[in-house]
């Protein structure tokens, strides 16, 4: 019999519910489906399944919710957990239409705070975005379509602030573009893949002041 996701779903919520339970109890998962097996309640290959289902909702309880799109919605710039009416504390994932992940975002009193992990169809990562109630915050990193690092983006606040630095397929660096606000202010600079400096642009108020071949 193959179930729907809504049953699976249904199912999940209600284990987690019993393993909570069972915690309070002083009983193990592995001890309860043990002693259901013993009684002829359920198969051994049944046993597997619910022990393999049940570490994973135990891991879940252990560390961050995790949410999908249809467990939350967003209402004046915060998530809130459906079921619970509250802002989401936990782990939003969103999926391709493959089944593959399309990125995850930590979330605090229903804002962005944490990583926001954004991968190609492929899942392969492309973006580590940090972020802190709501506002990028800290070192992003993009990543091309093979992984390799290409560009850090210091932000502050949700504004660039800091130099801006992209890089080779080599890892090599390739240019630093120095920010204050999400303006260019500061000497910019370009390198070789062998490192030596090409060219330098003097930068103020994101406007070129002076060029150096």
């Amino acid at each position: 019999m193959t179930l729907g996701r809504c049953q699976i779903r249904a199912q999940t919520n209600s284990r987690s519910k019993k393993v909570l339970a069972m915690k309070e109890q002083g009983l193990s998962p592995a001890n309860l489906v043990t002693w259901c097996v013993r009684m002829g309640k359920i198969s051994f290959f049944s046993s597997i399944l619910i022990l393999i289902s049940l570490s994973v909702t135990c891991a879940y309880a252990a560390g961050d919710k995790v949410y999908t799109d249809e467990e939350v919605s967003a209402k004046n710039a915060i998530v809130y957990d459906n079921a619970l009416n509250t802002p989401v504390n936990g782990i939003l994932k969103q999926y391709f239409e493959s089944g593959i992940l399309k990125n995850a975002t930590q979330y605090k009193n229903g804002k962005k705070d944490g990583v926001s992990n954004i991968y190609n169809r492929s899942g392969v990562l492309l973006w580590e975005i940090p972020f802190k109630d709501g506002e990028k915050n800290g070192v992003a990193r993009k990543h091309g379509q093979t992984g390799a690092l290409i560009a850090e983006i210091p932000f502050k606040e949700g504004k660039i602030n800091g130099v801006e630095k992209h890089y080779y397929q080599s890892g090599k660096l390739k240019e630093e573009i120095p920010y204050t606000d999400n303006e260019i202010n500061g000497v910019r600079k370009w390198y070789s893949e062998s490192g030596e400096l090409e060219k330098e642009r003097l930068y103020k108020d994101d406007n070129v002041c002076t060029a150096k071949e």
